[in-house]
């Protein structure tokens, strides 16, 4: 098994492929990734129209510095990815769907973070995620933000990505569906943005997440958003239409300062709350 220093080796970062850009280009009916940037230090895949791909653009193979920008991005799989050791990576100003056809796969997503099929223990980390409009209304799960490490693998945690300013025209998915006992999310911060679907999560005995701060978004949902996980911190959010409900799995999260429609319905445990207010829709 190699450990999570394989792509920081000093001899592989010193063979990596520096500043590849790919910019301006009309891109129609590719197999597997529109663009690929592997092992890459420092590159840019910027203004790009893409459509009827089955995976948008990717960083992949420990690459780095990296800026994915201004992009239209119409996908039947998978839209922008973030995969296998990739950090300092920045998303910014993209509009990314679903193509609404019938070879749309059910699992397809936006955002995807994930690792491949390589007997590892990495890391992928470093993400800032701004200003990007994710919508997909498509599909059966209509998932917008999604993690997976491949069964293949050995682990990996997603830690240090900040996802602000964004609209989520869809569900959230902070947890990993696929083999949710190898990953780990860490250190996230999901603030300032419209999510217009759910954010959805998991029991820590599932899977585990710590660090985990949402703030300061507009949640638009009509219902109410469920937080399953624990040790998160649920703050200075505004629930247009519904209102937090903590599950019973739910252990020592923070929640504090958002403004419900109803009251916070609390089955957890060790719940922090104060300064919740409750808004009618008719002051």
């Amino acid at each position: 098994m190699l450990d999570g220093n394989h792509y920081g080796l000093p001899e592989r970062q010193a063979a990596q492929f520096k500043n590849w850009q790919v910019h301006h280009n009309f891109i129609d009916t590719c197999g597997n990734k529109a663009v690929e940037l592997a092992e890459c230090n420092g590159g840019l895949i910027a203004d790009n129209y893409i459509i009827n791909c089955e995976d948008g653009p990717q960083v992949i193979f420990g690459s780095r510095n990296v800026s994915i920008c201004n992009n239209q991005v119409f996908f039947l799989r998978t839209g922008i990815n973030i995969s296998e050791g990739s950090h300092h990576i920045t998303v910014s100003g993209n509009t990314v769907e679903p193509v609404p056809r019938k070879e749309t796969k059910r699992w397809a997503t936006c955002l995807f973070f994930r690792t491949e099929p390589q007997p590892l223990v990495t890391t992928v980390s470093h993400v800032t995620v701004t200003g990007n409009i994710f919508r997909n209304q498509t599909t059966e799960d209509k998932s917008t933000v999604r993690f997976e490490t491949r069964p293949e693998s050995h682990g990996c945690t997603y830690e240090a990505i900040t996802l602000t300013g964004n609209v989520m025209d869809g569900n959230v998915q902070f947890y990993d569906r696929r083999t949710p006992a190898m990953t780990k999310i860490q250190g996230i911060v999901f603030s300032e943005n419209v999510c217009e679907g759910q954010v959805l999560t998991v029991p820590a005995s599932e899977m585990a997440s710590s660090h985990i701060t949402v703030r300061g978004n507009i949640f638009r949902h009509s219902g109410n958003q469920l937080l399953k996980a624990s040790g998160w911190i649920w703050s200075d959010n505004t629930h247009t239409a519904g209102t937090l409900t903590l599950d019973a799995a739910a252990n020592g999260n923070v929640v504090r300062n958002n403004v419900t429609t109803s009251a916070i319905r609390d089955q957890g445990v060790k719940t922090r709350l104060s300064g919740n207010e409750i808004l009618s829709n008719d002051p």
